[in-house]
């Protein structure tokens, strides 16, 4: 295995996260690395893609590109000495880092089932950084993730980012919004995109809580928005 496929493995360990994870928040599907590390596809990522696997995993870009990372994940790790520390210089890097953010949506929703639903009326109560690779996306928001009904794939906490214009497939995950209740505001709900079959919306829960199935389903009538997952970062 070659120095940048190691690096990801090692990397993604010690955060604790997965290559779903990092491959989300790269704006790939859930599959990505894990092809490019155990098939070889692509040879290698493309600079858009490795500017925001670096942020993911938190290292230098130059250590995902092959013509410097046997050089680069190979230098040791030295101790500065006590009598003379070393001056706090940042690595030079070739990228324009993304300064416009998004808004996001959604709060807690107090009392409700521990299935992550959260409610999602439009209200801003945050903004974040965009992803790099969502510059260009105008509608383009995040909302936080509640509970653990998505756990590993999502942990509580994380900022998931949405992009609104892109198609929806099957495995897919997604933010949806839904009108439970005339008289209430609408829930929002991270979940992964089974089908729309028999006037409903299907859903996959990795981590159901107690009592429920880990396919999740809505009237379709019921639905206001289906918008897919793009990336995320970890609390």
């Amino acid at each position: 295995m070659d120095a940048v496929r190691q690096l990801i493995i090692d990397r993604v360990n010690e955060l604790g996260t997965d290559l779903k994870a990092a491959s989300l928040a790269m704006g790939r599907n859930h599959a990505y690395l894990q092809q490019f590390i155990s098939r070889g596809v692509p040879v290698e990522l493309k600079e858009r893609d490795r500017i925001a696997l670096a942020t993911f995993l938190r290292v230098e870009e130059g250590r995902l590109r092959p013509q410097q990372a046997e050089r680069l994940n190979a230098e040791p790790q030295r101790s500065p000495k006590p009598e003379r520390p070393k001056a706090d210089v940042s690595y030079p890097m070739d990228v324009n880092w993304p300064t416009r953010k998004v808004p996001v949506y959604g709060q807690a929703a107090g009392g409700a089932d521990d299935d992550g639903r959260f409610i999602l009326n439009g209200n801003k109560v945050a903004d974040v950084l965009i992803l790099p690779g969502l510059e260009d996306v105008k509608d383009a928001y995040a909302v936080y993730v509640y509970g653990t009904s998505m756990v590993p794939a999502f942990k509580p906490g994380a900022t998931v980012y949405v992009d609104p214009s892109r198609p929806i497939v099957a495995g897919d995950d997604v933010v949806v919004q839904v009108k439970m209740d005339e008289h209430e505001p609408p829930y929002g709900f991270v979940k992964e995109f089974v089908a729309r079959r028999g006037g409903k919306l299907v859903l996959l829960q990795h981590n159901p809580p107690e009592g429920q199935d880990k396919t999740l389903t809505f009237p379709l009538d019921r639905v206001v928005a289906v918008h897919k997952v793009v990336g995320n970062v970890p609390r």
